[in-house]
């Protein structure tokens, strides 16, 4: 989840602090978010206290009322029973009315449904780097050093994982170079086509 200080600021919030605390306040002078750093004299900034509740409910009372249905949703589709525990729980929680059937939910329906199996392979390799699976993923959020994609080389025969973190896209084929230099200069042996 992102948070925009701007958003907050556009809204009435304040911001407050020194650099062993930053407060973000609601337009009445409250604490609403805590930041503190994860260790003494350290710069980045941990979320330390959220006052989301009241903001929350400060939210939806001026524009939707708040039932049952959305806070289901906007706390991670929890049963009945944990949204019952939860008044016990969390100070200012809103007074709802809870329905007597379960109603239907596409999120949480669709968190229920089981994968398809994948087909079985006719075909697995009878020698190391015989066969090797290539997959390329994207993060959500760049590395520290600016990668946002991970290639992966996995060895059918060896069950073993070789990764190589990218900048971008492209260099998706240099990696696949240095995999197959890897293997003439580590193993021996050449990946066969």
């Amino acid at each position: 989840m992102f948070i925009t200080l701007g958003a907050f600021l556009r809204d009435g919030f304040s911001v407050s602090g020194n650099r062993n605390l930053i407060m973000l306040n609601t337009r009445n002078g409250k604490d609403f978010m805590l930041f503190r750093p994860r260790v003494p004299g350290d710069t980045i900034l941990v979320l330390q206290t959220v006052d989301w509740i009241n903001y929350c409910n400060n939210a939806y009372s001026t524009a939707n009322p708040v039932d049952f249905n959305t806070l289901h949703r906007h706390f991670g589709h929890p049963s009945k029973e944990a949204l019952r525990h939860a008044k016990e729980h969390i100070t200012n929680f809103p007074q709802i009315e809870f329905p007597k059937d379960s109603p239907f939910c596409p999120g949480c329906a669709r968190g229920k449904m089981p994968n398809k199996s994948f087909l079985p392979l006719l075909h697995h390799a009878i020698h190391p780097f015989q066969l090797i699976h290539l997959d390329i993923k994207s993060f959500p959020t760049l590395s520290y050093y600016h990668q946002r994609y991970m290639i992966t080389f996995y060895d059918d025969y060896i069950s073993y994982t070789w990764v190589s973190m990218l900048t971008s896209k492209d260099k998706a084929i240099q990696a696949t170079r240095h995999f197959l230099s890897l293997i003439e200069n580590q193993y021996h042996t050449s990946v066969k086509l």
